[in-house]
């Protein structure tokens, strides 16, 4: 079973997970149909006349995802401390970007087990959103921001970003997002 809030932020997200008895599903946005299956603006308390996309999170369905955290775009997967959600614009799918700040940042990549980051992502997503310089880091399933430090959502800050064009780099995080 799912809450409206969390339905509501599924959809906004365009990834969800759904625990069953002995299972989880994860599912990918698949577009808005025409009827409202939650109202997201007053379940999440978003004015729709100040962000009037709020009016059609509510009319989202999802499809089953390949990746085990989702799906992002061209076929990718979705993957944890290294999937970065981008324009297409500005950073085409498949770039590598270096971030010297995320180096040497410790994340738990699983239950008791962490590691070192070593500063690469790779553009496999997009959103409504991300725009321009903007970029989003996808953190896995939490709703946490995995690099705080450095990763606001205040457009005055920024940080350094080094688009990477050695090959070995981009091998190697681009077989990560293979399904």
């Amino acid at each position: 079973m799912l809450n409206p809030r969390d339905w509501c932020l599924g959809a906004i997200e365009g990834t969800i997970q759904v625990s069953g008895i002995d299972t989880v599903k994860t599912l990918n946005y698949a577009g808005a149909g025409v009827n409202m299956q939650v109202d997201c603006a007053a379940v999440l308390k978003i004015d729709p006349k100040r962000k009037p996309w709020i009016s059609s999170v509510g009319k989202s369905y999802f499809t089953t995802a390949k990746g085990p955290f989702g799906d992002g775009v061209s076929g990718f997967i979705l993957v944890p401390y290294r999937t970065i959600a981008v324009d297409p614009s500005r950073f085409p799918f498949g770039t590598v970007l270096y971030i010297p700040k995320a180096k040497g940042i410790e994340v738990t990549v699983a239950p008791g087990k962490t590691i070192r980051h070593d500063g690469y992502f790779f553009a496999a997503d997009t959103g409504g959103a991300i725009k321009g310089q903007h970029i989003d880091v996808f953190c896995g399933a939490t709703a946490q921001n995995c690099f705080p430090a450095f990763i606001t959502s205040d457009n005055t800050t920024g940080f350094k970003a080094v688009v990477v064009t050695d090959a070995s780099v981009i091998s190697k995080l681009k077989s990560m997002h293979k399904p």
